[in-house]
């Protein structure tokens, strides 16, 4: 059972218990479970949340251990995949290619430009004709030190948001449903895999926004990279 596949089971199991019994506990525990798994009266007197929590953040933990370089391949090769199914006769963007001194890939939602070349990936076919109709991310891609930073969420904070979703709302999860970020007052909408992505194939990012309609700037030690927003709808009225 993968970590992913934990976090949901206990979501749902946690989510059951409050639907048997009447508690409100869940959805606390699952957006702070250390908190909680630190909290000796929580221990004693709600033991079935105490343990929920400490069984997290056990699972993040060894998310967050786990081996970056083999995530950091993972995510290229789903936005390469990506780049290969949204860019349907569009041969000049299906796979890694060179721009500028970087290896970029680019699928219509995110692109990311690399400081070296990953072998194992596909790479796009690269003719004259091919290389002429490439987009140029120069042009796209934002000034790097303009807007407010982004308060980005850890990759296994991101994972559980991601699992509580998938346990509450099953195969459509996301659909509708954008994980919110923050930089400075503004509240940005983004497609949470999306973000699991960009955080996982620009290892250590931090990353940067002008508004909540304009592409997020990304940038890591191997390279930096671009994602674009969601419109979020407004919140309902209290």
């Amino acid at each position: 059972m993968t970590n992913e596949t934990m976090l949901k089971t206990i979501a749902a199991m946690l989510y059951e218990h409050d639907r048997a019994t009447g508690a409100s506990g869940a959805a606390d525990v699952l957006a702070n479970p250390g908190s909680w798994a630190e909290d000796e009266k929580a221990a004693l007197f709600l033991p079935f949340y105490w343990n929920a929590a400490r069984l997290i953040t056990e699972i993040q933990g060894r998310m967050d251990s786990a081996g970056k370089p083999a995530g950091t391949l993972a995510a290229l090769k789903r936005i390469n995949k990506d780049a290969f199914t949204n860019s349907k006769g569009r041969p000049w963007h299906q796979g890694m290619f060179l721009q500028q001194g970087k290896w970029c890939i680019c699928d219509g939602f995110r692109a990311v430009r690399l400081n070296d070349d990953v072998p194992s990936l596909s790479h796009a076919d690269n003719s004259p004709d091919n290389v002429s109709r490439r987009i140029n991310l120069d042009e796209i891609f934002p000034d790097p030190t303009a807007g407010e930073l982004v308060d980005l969420p850890a990759v296994p904070e991101l994972k559980t948001w991601i699992a509580v979703q998938k346990a509450e709302c099953g195969k459509e999860w996301c659909k509708g449903n954008p994980y919110r970020l923050h930089a400075g007052k503004m509240e940005i909408g983004v497609n949470p895999q999306y973000l699991l992505d960009m955080l996982q194939a620009l290892p250590g990012c931090t990353a940067r926004a002008t508004s909540p309609i304009s592409p997020i700037y990304f940038t890591a030690e191997n390279g930096d990279g671009i994602l674009l927003p969601v419109r979020l709808q407004k919140r309902a009225a209290a």
